[in-house]
């Protein structure tokens, strides 16, 4: 189960043809049959193209301009951050056309991380110390999305010797106020009201993957700091986008991560950090050369649940974005990107020593939280809290609580996009012998 051995594109998983992302001229998209479209998404949408008009300009000059405007600043650090936006902008229509509030979400993403880039460029500048912060070891949860890299990370937060990145700061790196704990409720309120007009939009999201404002969160909102925008991946069928990113070198991109995390470290320092974001699965190389001591946890499930799982997760987020949305074309190329995900990944765990490689299976985790977890501990040389599987049972429960309280659970079939769980097990069976057998 710790193996960092890993076979190229023709052992474990065998290459493909690429697979087509429109569907051919004259069939149309598939009728839009999700629940994940809220009321409010539909009746914008409608409104405004009804009115015929365009309220944004999401525009790579407009966003720049609008930027610079805002902070003040004009300084992007390297010139890497304004060429990855050039292109997520170039390509954000390239599989789908925006509906008003596709192109709204676009406007707001975009004009977000690119004032916050300027903020971080600016504070780097004034505070050149930041650059010698000790991220030392950290622990980095990755996988294909929908293989228990959440709940890991969860279970791992409890502990207090732990520093976990949190929503809020990761949406807001940089403090507003001097006093902490005032800074800490404005980031968290600023941070909330995002994840509240998300959920008008898109409603059924919390089913499969709820945000927190004051809860752990992933890497990729600061990656979008640095231009790497896996928002448009999962959000509005970024397929060409995602296409293009694994064609590109994102070594500054993450570089740029490490810095963002050292400029958190500054304002709330922590012994053991642990991170988690399935995107670095698919840029292995470029997390370890930006943290060359970095330790991986490799979480693995069965790719006929992953697969539609994660096809379910992003249709919830991208039908109100997309207004060609078509789930067989969707699963066609997260069933396409997952494979890429694993051969890359594959290539890369031969280059990392065994002994920073641990791999974790979504079932171990489910059937044994507590025992799951104390591998990561022993298999990492982390001092054991003997109050850990009490914290994690009152967690879980609470978490169990919580569902049982909602009206509905996330519930997705292969079929809806395009694809055979049994074809699944088969294509990817080398891998799961390799990954999930006991």
């Amino acid at each position: 189960m710790n193996s960092a051995a890993g076979e190229g594109d023709t052992g474990l998983l065998q290459a493909a043809e690429p697979l087509p992302l429109r569907p051919e001229a004259g069939t149309g998209a598939l009728p839009l049959r999700s629940s994940g479209v809220g009321r409010l998404a539909r009746v914008v949408n409608a409104t405004i193209s009804g009115l015929g008009i365009d309220l944004l300009d999401p525009s790579f000059d407009a966003i720049v301009a609008s930027a610079e405007r805002r902070v003040r600043r004009s300084d992007w650090g390297s010139d890497g951050f304004l060429r990855r936006l050039r292109t997520a902008v170039d390509l954000a229509e390239a599989d789908s056309r925006l509906t008003p509030l596709g192109r709204l979400a676009c406007h707001v993403i975009y004009n977000w991380h690119a004032t916050n880039r300027l903020r971080i460029v600016d504070y780097a500048k004034c505070h050149p110390e930041v650059a010698d912060v000790e991220i030392e070891k950290p622990i980095f949860i990755t996988g294909l999305y929908r293989t228990a890299t959440t709940n890991l990370h969860n279970l791992l937060s409890l502990d207090a010797n732990h520093r976990v990145p949190w929503c809020w700061e990761l949406c807001h790196p940089l403090a507003l106020y001097a006093n902490p704990e005032r800074d800490r409720r404005a980031r968290i309120r600023r941070t909330a009201r995002r994840w509240w007009l998300g959920d008008m939009i898109a409603p059924n999201q919390k089913y499969a993957h709820e945000l927190r404002a004051d809860g752990p969160e992933e890497c990729f909102f600061l990656l979008a700091n640095s231009g790497f925008f896996v928002q448009q991946i999962i959000g509005w069928c970024g397929y060409t986008y995602a296409r293009t990113l694994e064609e590109t070198d994102l070594s500054d991109a993450y570089q740029e991560l490490r810095l963002q995390y050292q400029v958190l470290a500054a304002q709330r320092p922590g012994l053991q950090w642990i991170m988690k974001c399935p995107q670095h699965l698919w840029f292995l190389d470029e997390l370890v050369k930006a943290f060359p001591d970095a330790r991986i946890i490799h979480t693995h499930r069965a790719v006929a649940e992953a697969i539609p799982s994660l096809c379910s997760l992003s249709a919830i987020m991208a039908e109100p974005m997309a207004a060609d949305f078509d789930p067989v074309r969707h699963g066609q190329f997260f069933h396409e990107y997952c494979r890429s995900g694993l051969q890359r990944a594959m290539r890369s765990r031969k280059r990392i020593p065994a002994d920073r490689l641990l791999d974790i299976r979504m079932t171990d985790l489910t059937r044994d939280p507590a025992g799951t977890v104390r591998k990561v501990y022993d298999h990492f040389g982390l001092t054991w809290d003997d109050a850990m599987p009490a914290k994690i049972t009152a967690h879980l429960e609470h978490e169990s609580a919580r569902r049982g309280t909602r009206s509905r659970k996330h519930s997705y079939t292969a079929d809806r996009f395009g694809l055979d769980a049994k074809a699944l097990s088969l294509e990817f069976a080398d891998y799961e012998r390799e990954f999930l057998d006991d």
